[in-house]
């Protein structure tokens, strides 16, 4: 279906810029307005809360660290859409400190936004606590009857700034979710495979592994890692050794959720998303090939899905996309590979763009709604 009515990249990252980008929109006859920035454009809420402020439609976005554009990467630029279709927005703040009693009440006073709602897009703070947490009360408040998907939001600094867009202005630490009464089709893949493992999580707090098989985890990781390759922590950067070896979890429907090790503090691993107590885990591996192949068969299931559902005007296809950061960042100049096999399985007129993400969001095969690492997640309107 025809999504986007009208698009605008912001010429210079300024505030009348980015005003001019979506009165161009709204004159289109926009119902709502999603905005893709990247970190790199630099935007603060002293410029733009006041234009963000004065839009009367509904309004939700995010700063990445890149973002796609006509099928293309960018590592700088905004984007600002202007859709077919308005919807509700809901923001959670304070995301960090919540608990899930506050979650299910800050649910409940939205349930007539979310609960009829067949798609959400939901952009969350990617450096924030208690993801999973939402995911989890999303999942036990909404059902399978509501499709999720999105991603998480903010700079590769790991430096906590306001990097999603809403009504209100620029924020922090929030989830903004935007509900819409129109279906999408999504394909989600990340090509990892198992190296090593299983191993019995012992020891976690959140997103703090402590001890796998009762040993502590950076000496398990560490040992393992350094016996298949030939790097060595002592020499390296943890980061640039650990973005070729994630962990994945096996989840109760057979499924691996890959999880990045970020960084080691004494003998812990600390990753982007939660690790489970008592939980399976593995250490991955894959190669360039197996990545572009797993994002083609994610844009190709979502094509047919929405085919199938007889859903696919080719002449309006729109096609999201949220693509791991951490792809990129272990293929590197070989990620256009990635983005060009995902073109290739969509129709000629179809519309794409997306954001490089900090953890995906996508609703699973059996209904359970997860944050994903180092993962592709296309969704076809």
């Amino acid at each position: 279906m025809q999504l986007v009515l009208a698009s605008k990249e912001c010429e210079t990252p300024t505030a009348v810029s980015l005003e001019a980008a979506i009165q161009h929109c709204l004159a289109a006859s926009a119902q709502s307005i999603f905005i893709l920035a990247t970190d790199a454009d630099g935007w603060d809420k002293d410029r733009v809360d006041p234009v963000l402020q004065a839009v009367k439609v509904p309004l939700f976005g995010g700063i990445f660290p890149r973002i796609i554009v006509a099928g293309e990467c960018r590592s700088q630029g905004t984007l600002v859409l202007g859709l077919a279709f308005s919807c509700d927005v809901v923001i959670l703040d304070s995301l960090s400190t919540l608990n899930s009693a506050t979650v299910e009440r800050c649910l409940l006073s939205a349930e007539s936004e979310l609960s009829n709602a067949k798609t959400i897009i939901t952009l969350i703070d990617g450096l924030a606590n208690n993801i999973e947490l939402l995911t989890e009360c999303l999942y036990d408040n909404l059902g399978r009857g509501t499709a999720m998907f999105g991603g998480g939001c903010g700079s590769l600094s790991f430096e906590r700034q306001p990097a999603l867009f809403s009504n209100r202005g620029l924020i922090a630490d929030a989830a903004v979710l935007a509900a819409f009464d129109i279906r999408h089709s999504a394909g989600v893949r990340h090509g990892w495979e198992i190296l090593d493992g299983p191993y019995l999580v012992t020891g976690s707090t959140a997103n703090i592994l402590s001890t796998l098989n009762y040993v502590p985890a950076y000496e398990v990781y560490r040992a393992e890692v350094e016996r298949h390759s030939t790097l060595r922590f002592a020499e390296q950067d943890f980061f640039e050794i650990a973005k070729n070896y994630p962990l994945g979890i096996l989840g109760p429907d057979g499924d691996i959720v890959v999880r990045d090790p970020l960084r080691a503090e004494g003998n812990n691993l600390i990753c982007v998303g939660e690790i489970p107590q008592n939980t399976t885990v593995y250490i991955l591996e894959s190669d360039r090939q197996r990545l572009v192949n797993s994002a083609a068969d994610a844009a190709a299931y979502a094509i047919n899905s929405c085919r199938k559902d007889n859903r696919n005007d080719s002449a309006n296809v729109t096609t999201v996309i949220f693509d791991c950061i951490s792809r990129c960042l272990f293929m590197g100049e070989s990620f256009h590979e990635e983005l060009e096999a995902i073109i290739a399985q969509l129709d000629p007129e179809s519309i794409a763009f997306g954001a490089l993400t900090i953890g995906e969001i996508s609703t699973s095969r059996n209904g359970a709604i997860h944050l994903l690492n180092k993962s592709t997640v296309i969704a076809v309107f």
